[in-house]
């Protein structure tokens, strides 16, 4: 529901997977369960919008909510949207307790394809995506009971804590120690019910201005021999090279959004920083560079033989992930992996 100008107007999207920006305006938003899919016209369950008298035909039980006031008896009333076959509700409910994709297919007796088609189209979510979103919910749940994040991490089923605060920065828009007070008077404690913050009233939400807008853009080392380091790294693990300064003090590797850089040591001083050098001969820093690819033990047997020292083979960890480590000659070491599932 948007404020606009004297009344609110009804808006019904299709599955929602990233957080409402609606700066400067008043709104309050119910996420349907998955469940609710069967109810909706096929261009919603794709990811339409209806809004207006659109979303009132979609949806009747919208013309009760004519405001904040009203929000339980929608939330009451959601049950009677769970129209999709039980066969479905069951793969809901195993997906969201933690199990994979692959064995709730194989619990069900289809082929992975089969089972993903059926719930896109049941519910307009594929099975990993609605597993991600369990382990979401799990974790807000947690965090809400006050459990330290590094244990909400690993019970709520995510790699480590940067996988949760990257999950909840993307299906919530907020880090996990800032994150907004879910709890609403008299109203269930329900994690996909409406983030409520400190800048509205009651049940209103006004959303202001979160100052500069951070974005992750280098990650830089320090290293005795900048050229020597590109050339490595090349060889060892398959990058391209993407810049190297005249002055041979600073180069790029070409890695995504987000830049792999080497820098000289002796830009430490010109920076007006004291750091301690990064050397084999000398233990590790407490940090690691992950690359991710689909065949980390061929990229880790690749990384030593170029030169890498093998701190680690490639493991599978409880998590399903593959993960192996190295260390490259300035002794910094890097973690060779499979995507986070």
């Amino acid at each position: 529901m948007i404020w606009r100008g004297e009344a609110w107007v009804p808006v019904l999207s299709g599955p929602g997977l990233t957080p409402c920006d609606s700066r400067g305006t008043e709104w309050i938003g119910v996420r349907l369960p998955p469940e609710a899919g069967g109810t909706l016209p096929p261009e919603i369950r794709a990811g339409g919008i209806l809004r207006g008298d659109e979303a009132l035909a979609a949806m009747p039980s919208l013309r009760d909510m004519t405001g904040p006031e009203h929000l339980l008896h929608v939330v009451a009333n959601l049950g009677a949207h769970r129209t999709v076959p039980s066969w479905c509700r069951s793969a809901l409910a195993a997906l969201r307790a933690g199990n994979r994709p692959g064995a709730v297919a194989r619990e069900a007796g289809v082929s992975p394809r089969a089972f993903r088609r059926s719930l896109v189209q049941a519910t307009g979510l594929t099975p990993n995506t609605i597993a991600a979103l369990g382990r979401f919910h799990r974790a807000l749940l947690l965090i809400r009971a006050g459990v330290p994040l590094a244990e909400v991490a690993i019970a709520a089923g995510f790699a480590d804590q940067p996988h949760l605060t990257r999950a909840c920065r993307r299906w919530g828009g907020f880090t996990p120690g800032r994150m907004p007070d879910l709890a609403l008077p008299h109203l269930p404690a329900c994690p996909d019910l409406l983030f409520k913050t400190d800048h509205g009233a009651g049940f209103r939400l006004i959303l202001t201005d979160r100052g500069p807008e951070m974005k992750f853009g280098y990650t830089i080392l320090y290293v005795a021999d900048v050229p020597a380091m590109l050339t490595f790294w090349e060889a060892a693990f398959g990058l391209t090279r993407k810049m190297l300064h005249e002055s041979n003090l600073y180069g790029e590797l070409d890695t995504g959004d987000t830049t792999l850089a080497f820098a000289a040591d002796e830009m430490i001083a010109m920076n007006g920083l004291d750091l301690r050098p990064n050397r084999a001969a000398d233990q590790s820093a407490a940090i690691e560079v992950a690359l991710v690819c689909d065949t980390p033990a061929k990229a880790w047997a690749q990384a030593v033989a170029a030169g890498a020292e093998g701190l680690k083979p490639t493991e599978e960890k409880p998590w399903g992930q593959i993960v192996g480590y190295v260390r490259d000659p300035n002794g910094i070491v890097v973690e060779i992996c499979s995507p986070v599932g």
